[in-house]
């Protein structure tokens, strides 16, 4: 009995440490994947009531205003009452306030020109969203403001910039107010028309699941002859800061002064709000409890459509994080209308607690696919020229699509080689795409931030083995673990005799990792590393990040180095983008550089000019 009562007090007791194990675990996963103060929300825009204008103060702006304001309170009344003929007076609304936005842009600051604004800004916004409410809103035609047999009245919609298809412009609201994660700053700017939050209601192969994007909506006049008509703007801020507008009907004289250019309202923070808001961050769940997430919200993604003539940068994140880890740096990065001209960003998301070589084989199996989808013939030169940026544990995954295995990775697990371990043929294949490969014909350059090219602490330590043990496998991963133990006899290390997780192949003395740390990068590919300098070892007083040493972070042949004064939470730091933005800058210019035919001597000196 006594025997009894101490087993179940010491079993008790391992129980209630893996407990408090877990709980440090998560909050050193949280820390080293990304996660900080500041809750990201998103609200779309609330409807402005006319009181807001002040109660007498309508008719001081002129008689054009106070008609809009009469026909915006009468549209606001319609469609409370569910009448689909508010539409028709926010119209109204829009064409009778226009003249005074216009003759106030001089002046935005003005209070004549920010009530007349306000005025317009939500009755365009009522405008675009009771289209869509109402299903008044037809992607290719417009909107019907009109909908009577007799007399139907349609607003003529134009995109301009957009990779999207019209039929993609599916749910679109004003955005209001919104906040990411971190308090990473938003990206927005005031001016003629309103932000939208649009949302798709289709998704191509590898883009996100229900894909969202900004645009900006303008409605204004456009003359053809004598006549004047208004037109829905759809516009793409991420290409277009800017919107041309007439202001007078254009005459014979002096045509170019009836032209205005006009800076366009945007926000392109509001998408990224939007998913943290609905989707959350699942990065340390994705690790623990894997069973909760299908195969679907894994793989490579794209944030856009496929665009060819643009070359892909890839984002993978690290150990225990999502895709989410990336938005501060894409809210940057897409700021920059060049960089949106010459990239397409993507993101690898992948299941952290499988092994960094069984995701690295994913990913290159996923740049393969996508390549023969989108580009079969390999015709599009710029998908040769794709650019990896690779977080912790991802800067790994990143570093084996550049190499070749030259057997290290085998011999460091297998004594007598894979081929004399008997597996199902399947298995073996899998096994074998892990430990045998080329580099990736596709990546001509790499982004480390932080990555442990020889360990790191958060894996040598206790702390290590408790996450090692709360990790969990995707069942078909387990499955495939347990067939290789029980028909493997030949595993030279005994560590690798119990199956192993992504937090294992982290330690710094780890077989499997040495063996890739040595693996020779491909000629003619390009190294950057980006190195957290925020914190120092408690033994040897090593600079680190607070995960992973100087020592460890650090890769022979970089083209370039960059020690920052930051946490392992540096992808987020702003020299950290700042530097990515210049290596995008300096890889854009290479490029252009390569597209250049080359520069031919006379003829008597060369015979292939």
């Amino acid at each position: 009995m006594k025997d009894h009562i101490s087993f179940l007090f010491s079993k008790r007791k391992a129980i209630t440490s893996l407990r408090i194990g877990a709980v440090l675990l998560v909050v050193v996963l949280l820390a080293s994947s990304g996660c900080q103060s500041g809750k990201s929300f998103y609200r779309p825009a609330s409807t402005i009531s006319l009181a807001s204008l002040g109660p007498n103060e309508s008719t001081s702006h002129g008689r054009g205003f106070n008609e809009a304001a009469k026909a915006y309170a009468n549209a606001v009344k319609l469609d409370i009452n569910q009448s689909s003929d508010c539409l028709a007076g926010y119209f109204e609304c829009v064409k009778l306030v226009w003249p005074q936005i216009v003759a106030e842009s001089s002046d935005p600051g003005s209070a004549t020109n920010q009530k007349a604004k306000q005025l317009y800004d939500s009755a365009l916004g009522k405008l675009v969203e009771s289209a869509i409410r109402f299903e008044r809103f037809d992607p290719i035609r417009g909107v019907l403001i009109s909908g009577r047999a007799s007399d139907q009245r349609w607003l003529p919609v134009r995109y301009q910039g957009f990779p999207w298809e019209p039929q993609d412009f599916a749910v679109m609201d004003v955005v209001g107010e919104c906040r990411l994660t971190g308090d990473a700053p938003i990206q927005q700017q005031s001016g003629m028309g309103v932000p939208l939050l649009v949302r798709s209601a289709r998704t191509l192969p590898f883009e996100i699941p229900d894909p969202v994007f900004s645009a900006t909506a303008v409605v204004h006049p456009v003359f053809t002859g004598r006549a004047e008509e208004f037109i829905l703007d759809l516009i793409n801020p991420l290409m277009i800061r800017e919107l041309s507008i007439q202001v007078e009907p254009p005459s014979q004289l002096e045509i170019a002064s009836y032209w205005r250019s006009v800076p366009i309202a945007f926000n392109l923070s509001a998408p990224y709000a939007f998913l943290e808001t609905t989707k959350g961050e699942h990065g340390v769940e994705r690790l623990l409890r894997p069973a909760k997430h299908d195969a679907t919200e894994f793989g490579l993604r794209m944030a856009e459509p496929f665009q060819t003539g643009k070359i892909p940068v890839i984002f993978i994140h690290g150990l225990a994080s999502s895709e989410t880890a990336w938005h501060p740096m894409l809210n940057e990065i897409r700021t920059h209308p060049d960089l949106v001209a010459k990239f397409q960003f993507w993101t690898f998301v992948y299941r952290t607690s499988l092994t960094f070589p069984e995701a690295a084989a994913v990913l290159r199996a996923e740049l393969a696919k996508l390549r023969n989808h989108y580009d079969p013939l390999r015709r599009d030169r710029s998908l040769d020229q794709t650019v990896l940026v690779g977080h912790s544990m991802g800067g790994l995954l990143a570093k084996l699509q550049v190499t070749t295995s030259t057997n290290q990775i085998e011999n460091a697990i297998f004594t007598d080689g894979l081929e004399q371990v008997e597996l199902p043929a399947e298995v073996k294949a899998k096994v074998k795409s892990m430990v045998t490969f080329q580099p990736s014909e596709e990546v001509a350059r790499v982004i480390f931030i932080g990555t442990p090219h020889q360990g790191s602490r958060l894996a040598d330590g206790s702390l290590g083995q408790v996450a090692s043990r709360l990790a969990k496998l995707p069942q078909d991963a387990l499955s495939d673990s347990e067939q290789i133990l029980q028909n493997s006899v030949g595993i030279r290390n005994p560590a690798y005799k119990r199956i192993p997780k992504s937090v294992d192949l982290l330690r710094s003395d780890d077989p499997v990792l040495a063996a890739v740390f040595r693996l020779p990068v491909a000629d003619g590919v390009h190294l950057h590393s980006i190195i957290g300098t925020g914190h120092k070892t408690l033994i040897k007083r090593e600079p680190t990040d607070g995960v992973v040493p100087v020592s460890s972070a650090r890769h022979p042949g970089t083209d370039t180095e960059l020690l920052i004064d930051a946490n392992h939470y540096l992808h987020t730091h702003i020299e950290t983008i700042n530097e990515v933005i210049r290596i995008l800058r300096l890889h854009r210019d290479d490029e252009v550089v390569r597209d250049q035919p080359p520069r031919c001597e006379p003829l008597h000196k060369r015979s292939d000019c």
